[in-house]
């Protein structure tokens, strides 16, 4: 089924919330920039690294802010060191998010996915998780699961058309027609991507009158 390969813009690596990390968190634990007091990069990380060992009020806030600072280097498995120890700290579904993003990013697919599907189970209504979650399923062809997980999104967020994009796809793919044709309706209603847009017609088109009318 061809319609399973539309809607595959990835979400961001890193959450634009990210800004609105307290800035307070890292006034408490260094006063002053690490950053600005180091010229030497991996000199400012290890020395941030211990000072965190020690302030573990605000250490997720921190340790995030340290794996962007590797990620930023392109030192991937550091930056996943950093967020593995971040989310210890902290239940927040955006940091999860996060350290599934950097798993995809060298590879680790079920790593990802397993951290993905615990975030959807924890936090139902998280968009952010069950997108990426759902984009995943696609692209590794667990389609059973991404009926259900796509199913879902469509209750809890409704106004989202990827959930109806996928879920539509799957109930097609599965032989319930019909049902799959409301869904891909529904998306478009919402107003998905022109590429979306455009496979829902070719899709819809290939139907027939007896399947897609």
């Amino acid at each position: 089924l061809l319609l399973v390969r539309g809607a595959t813009a990835h979400v961001g690596p890193r959450s634009a919330a990210l800004i609105a990390a307290p800035v307070w968190a890292i006034s408490v634990i260094l006063g002053i920039s690490w950053v600005g007091i180091n010229a030497d990069s991996d000199m400012a990380a290890t020395r941030y690294e211990r000072i965190l060992e020690y302030e573990k009020a605000h250490a997720s806030y921190a340790y995030e802010i340290l794996a962007t600072h590797y990620q930023d280097q392109q030192r991937l498995p550091q930056a996943i060191a950093a967020m593995e120890k971040a989310v210890t700290f902290s239940a927040s579904p955006r940091m999860y998010v996060y350290l599934s993003n950097l798993y995809k990013a060298v590879g680790r697919t079920d790593d990802a996915l397993r951290v993905l599907r615990k975030t959807v189970r924890q936090y139902p209504r998280h968009d952010g998780a069950r997108n990426n979650l759902v984009l995943l399923l696609a692209n590794t062809s667990y389609y059973d699961e991404l009926l259900a997980v796509a199913r879902d999104g469509t209750i809890y967020n409704p106004e989202r058309p990827i959930y109806h994009y996928y879920y539509g796809a799957m109930l097609i793919r599965e032989g319930r027609t019909q049902e799959g044709i409301q869904e891909l309706v529904q998306c478009k209603r919402l107003g998905p991507g022109p590429e979306v847009m455009a496979e829902i017609d070719r899709v819809l088109g290939g139907l027939g009158p007896k399947d897609g009318k």
